[in-house]
């Protein structure tokens, strides 16, 4: 009897738990929509009907949705602490085109970061569209990854700490040492840290690196 109860006890434990984190998560997620909505002339909603709609104003909501979405990586990254202050970027080609990409402006934190706050850049680091100072290092990385590798039509270059702490081991990597681990199998490349990119060689040969 006393077993049994126990176990009961724990089943409720469990199950009260797992209510809390879906309680948290919806909160998380009603937060991370009011972020990267509010007061954003970009956060238009979409009618649902788009095979109605006209190939320019499709091609501009597709703009619109990517910005969004980039916004959401920038807020959720800050969130979860996958940053180091400014010196952090995110990419992503615009939708349509190849030589083109939105970054945001240097200065400007994760945290803070709206749909209508992306630069609209192009290879060769002219900006396009948007506002705001652009960081050269971000160039050298982000332009050359998307133009040596189309597929990487988003580049989200993170500086969590627990990744910093792993590089700087002896013989640093990532063991497949349970099952789990077997989807990134052959899917992480390393590369030795050669410093501060100083023009796009740096991005060049991460590109390469991705294969």
């Amino acid at each position: 009897g006393r077993l049994k109860s126990r176990t009961l006890a724990a089943a409720a434990n469990l199950d009260e738990r797992g209510q809390r984190m879906n309680a948290e998560k919806q909160a998380w997620a009603t937060e991370l929509d009011a972020w990267t909505h509010e007061r954003d002339p970009y956060s238009v909603e979409v009618a649902n009907d788009s095979k109605y709609m006209h190939p320019r104003e499709m091609l501009r909501a597709l703009e619109r949705q990517a910005r969004i979405d980039l916004a959401a990586c920038h807020r959720i990254a800050a969130r979860f602490e996958l940053h180091e202050a400014i010196d952090n970027h995110m990419t992503l080609l615009v939708p349509g085109c190849a030589d083109r990409f939105y970054l945001a402006p240097f200065g400007m934190h994760w945290s803070e970061i709206k749909a209508s706050d992306f630069c609209e850049v192009d290879m060769s680091g002219k900006l396009v569209a948007g506002k705001g100072p652009i960081e050269p290092t971000a160039l050298y990385i982000h332009a050359p990854v998307h133009r040596l590798a189309p597929r990487a039509r988003c580049v989200l270059h993170t500086h969590m700490p627990y990744t910093t702490a792993l590089t700087m081991l002896e013989q640093p990597g990532l063991r497949m040492a349970v099952q789990s681990a077997v989807m990134f199998h052959e899917e992480i490349a390393f590369v030795d840290y050669n410093g501060l990119a100083y023009d796009q060689s740096e991005g060049e040969r991460l590109a390469q690196s991705l294969g």
